[in-house]
């Protein structure tokens, strides 16, 4: 007889039907397991010995493991909070005198860009933020104040937070453009979903017991001020040695703003060119400062605020903000073509009658994004592809007249250099496309839009105005396919591609 585990998509999905063929020789097991992703969670957060607990013992439950683990930090929290305040041998009523840590140059190597005697505040809190405020009050001139946040793994994220010496005392996080691009494509260098979410948990005080944030939860803690991400980085430069696509860091930027917002912090990402690059580059167009909600008020997207589990786990949950993306794309795309009220075609942060960046750009009733340099044997991966051309006809109006093909340039030196070798086979599988779809519909008209005047927020915005705007698996498409005035299309996404 044997015995053999349930089968998943990627691994042995061929068995599970087998025991229906040999009922008394072939056994499915269903019993729970951990898969490899949520082990290695396991072991970093409790040990591998409490992590095999699970596996050998019935009875064992994670809730009393972590009830365990969460008892154990609010102790140590406390006797840090008494040691510190026995040290400075000055309290008196509820002020604190801080106990300032100089680290050693062993600390230092575990601690990122902590120079070695260099003061840090290794506790956090509503009183610490109360008596650093004291000390600037007191000195104002004082240099800004880094804090050691106590849930953030420094090992992988090496930024402290600073406490301005200025206004009110305002908490804020200065991130690089290394730390923007957090996992799947980080390469060793980026900031995890969820040491971001703990982060910013640190910074706003506000633990996951006190959620859902309402105003009459008592745990929520009112800060002077509010706590700061901030991103200003040069966006040219990070396109040109990156390697990676536009779509790639739009998603982070994503990621980073709906987690801010869960977390209660304020939200700020610019270019320093943005003015400069903004009709070649998208990121300046998803520039924004994104005030956090106030407790009392509503989550700010559509759909319910993300839990605590939603926001930890990968992949990131930016389907939590959809309507923020489609704010962006749909002013960005008015801003660009022009007002069409008509059409429904206005954004409330544009003039109706603002004349467009480009002048004398239509639209059309149908944009199809069509990927192709990179799938025409570019890539050694089967998580994105080109769909049969027959599909966009079977969900195209019939009262189609117009048709825009936006693809990348079949002019060599204007492509990327990953995809100069495949211009000709992408341009002969567009005027294959062009041909399939002209014989769905005779009488439109069809155009290519790859031309020096086709730039990228050009490209986007074109998807964004269209009446039915198409794409397959791009993290460079979606947005605006998503972000569409009229109806969108696109493939199902996968764990690595417009997974949201």
């Amino acid at each position: 007889k044997s015995y053999f585990q349930q089968g998943v998509r990627n691994v042995n999905w061929f068995v599970n039907t087998l025991p229906e063929i040999y009922p008394d020789k072939m056994h499915k097991m269903t019993a729970p397991f951990i898969g490899t992703w949520d082990i290695k969670k396991r072991i970093s957060m409790h040990g591998l010995n409490t992590t095999l607990d699970w596996f050998a013992d019935e009875g064992f439950s994670w809730e009393t493991v972590d009830d365990k683990v969460e008892k154990e930090k609010e102790k140590k929290n406390l006797e840090k909070d008494v040691n510190t305040a026995v040290a400075d041998k000055e309290i008196e009523g509820k002020d604190l005198v801080l106990n300032v840590t100089k680290l050693s140059s062993e600390e230092k190597e575990d601690n990122g860009d902590i120079d070695e005697g260099e003061d840090i505040i290794p506790i956090w809190n509503q009183t610490t933020w109360e008596s650093i405020l004291q000390k600037y009050r007191d000195s104002p001139s004082s240099s800004p104040q880094k804090v050691m946040l106590p849930s953030t793994n420094y090992t992988e994220f090496d930024i402290y937070p600073e406490i301005q010496g200025d206004g009110d005392g305002q908490l804020v996080l200065n991130l690089p453009d290394h730390k923007l691009m957090f996992f799947p494509w980080g390469r060793g260098v980026s900031l995890s979903e969820n040491n971001l979410y703990s982060m910013m948990h640190d910074m706003s005080m506000i633990s996951d017991a006190a959620r859902p944030l309402n105003i009459s939860n008592h745990d929520v803690i009112v800060l002077p001020s509010r706590p700061l991400v901030n991103i200003t980085i040069d966006c040219e430069n990070l396109k040109k040695t990156s390697g990676l696509g536009e779509g790639n860091w739009v998603t982070s930027v994503y990621t980073i703003r709906l987690v801010a917002a869960a977390a209660r912090v304020d939200w700020k990402f610019q270019c320093v060119n943005n003015d400069e690059i903004r009709m070649e580059r998208i990121l300046p167009w998803v520039s924004s400062f994104q005030p956090t909600p106030d407790v009392t008020e509503p989550w700010p997207y559509q759909g319910h605020e993300p839990t605590s589990q939603e926001l930890r786990g990968w992949p990131s949950r930016i389907d939590f903000m959809i309507d923020g993306i489609m704010d962006d794309m749909q002013k960005m795309a008015v801003t660009i073509m022009g007002s069409l009220p008509e059409m429904n075609r206005t954004h409330p942060s544009v003039p109706v009658d603002q004349p467009p960046l480009i002048p004398g750009i239509e639209m059309e009733d149908v944009v199809i994004h069509f990927r192709c340099g990179d799938v025409l044997g570019g890539a050694n991966r089967n998580d994105f592809g080109m769909i049969k051309f027959t599909e966009y006809a079977h969900w195209m109006s019939n009262d189609t007249s117009t048709i825009g093909i936006v693809t990348q340039p079949f002019d060599v030196g204007r492509n990327r250099r990953e995809d100069m070798g495949r211009v000709e086979p992408c341009r002969l599988a567009t005027y294959r496309l062009v041909d399939t779809l002209q014989s769905s519909f005779p009488s439109a008209k069809i155009v290519i839009h790859n031309e020096v005047i086709d730039t990228l927020p050009l490209t986007l915005a074109r998807l964004t105005m269209a009446k039915q705007s198409f794409t397959t698996v791009s993290s460079f498409g979606i947005f605006p396919v998503i972000g569409s005035f009229g109806k969108s299309y696109f493939q199902q996404g996968n764990r690595n591609v417009n997974w949201f």
